[in-house]
């Protein structure tokens, strides 16, 4: 069976790259940037230390970084489509770890989970 290459108008090629240029803005800024921002209120209310909270962010980072090589395996063992689905369903559960978080372990496992998440 041949393979057809088809050819999208300069219209829809912009539109992707806004497209997928807002979605990494979205995935960056409730990542990184809020996770700063509740930072201070989730030391005070659940008695951390700023230790262990940068400790989270740490691992945020580290498994991002760690995770890198990730999305080229699993796009060329899988597929694209795939490997979004497989980064949704970590990213969505890192946060729902987050969203849950009472103790200072459900908070490392939800900033790696971001981290492999954002990665994919």
């Amino acid at each position: 069976m041949p393979v057809t290459q088809q050819n999208f108008g300069p219209i829809y090629q912009w539109s992707i790259l806004i497209l997928l240029g807002l979605v990494y803005f979205l995935a960056t800024a409730t990542t990184f940037t809020s996770l700063g921002v509740v930072l201070p209120s989730m030391i005070a209310e659940l008695e951390w230390n700023w230790t262990q909270a940068g400790l989270g962010f740490t691992l945020l980072g580290l498994t991002c970084g760690l995770a890198s090589f990730l999305p080229t395996l699993l796009i060329r063992k899988l597929n694209v489509r795939f490997t979004l689905l497989i980064g949704l369903i970590i990213f969505v559960s890192g946060f729902y770890f987050l969203y849950e978080t009472n103790t200072i372990t459900r908070y490392f496992l939800g900033t790696a989970l971001l981290g492999v998440g954002f990665t994919l």
